[in-house]
C-alpha cells in the first residue's frame, strides 16, 4: 500500500510525483459575505421575488449563512434561484424560519459548489446565480427578511 502525504484539494502529493505547491487562493481561503434585508409590501402576491445576491455558481455556501424572518409578510420563507426557487430553503415562517442556518455542517450538500447544492446536472452557462426569496402565497402584511449569506471560492 502506498504512503501518501499532504494529499488534499489544497496540497499536492509528496513522494509520488514530487511536491506540488498549494493553490494560493485556496490556501488563503477567499471568503465573501453578502448581508442585508428585503422588504415586502402588504399587497405583494404569489410569485413575487426578492433578489438577495448574485454570487458565482462555483461558490460554496458556508454553514453559517443565515436568514431571519421575524416580520416576513408571507407564510413561508423560500430561498433559491430561478432554476430552483426553493432549492436552498423552504419552511413556514416563525420559529422554524427565524435565525435559520441554511446548511447543516455535514450534510451531503455541504462543501459543494452552489450548482451541485441545488441538484443541477451541470453548472449553468451564465456567470452568476441569483439568490432570491420567492413568495408562495399572497402577503398577509408588509414585512422584512434579513439575510447573511457567506460563501467561499476555492476551499
Amino acid at each position: 500500500m502506498a504512503v501518501v502525504k499532504l494529499k488534499s484539494t489544497i496540497f499536492g502529493v509528496t513522494g509520488v510525483n514530487g511536491y506540488q505547491a498549494p493553490d494560493s487562493s485556496a490556501l488563503q481561503g477567499v471568503f465573501h459575505r453578502v448581508a442585508g434585508r428585503v422588504t415586502n409590501g402588504a399587497t405583494d402576491n404569489t410569485g413575487s421575488t426578492y433578489l438577495i445576491a448574485q454570487i458565482p455558481w462555483a461558490a460554496i455556501l458556508l454553514h453559517d449563512s443565515r436568514i431571519r424572518t421575524d416580520a416576513w409578510g408571507f407564510a413561508q420563507a423560500v430561498v433559491g434561484t430561478p432554476e430552483d426557487p426553493d432549492g436552498l430553503y423552504d419552511a413556514a415562517k416563525g420559529a422554524s424560519a427565524t435565525g435559520v442556518v441554511l446548511f447543516d455542517v455535514f450534510t451531503a450538500k455541504w462543501n459543494q459548489p452552489l450548482w451541485k447544492q441545488l441538484g443541477l446536472a451541470k453548472m449553468p452557462n451564465k456567470p452568476f446565480a441569483e439568490l432570491m426569496f420567492v413568495a408562495r402565497a399572497d402577503a398577509t402584511g408588509a414585512g422584512t427578511a434579513d439575510f447573511d449569506i457567506r460563501y467561499a471560492l476555492h476551499i
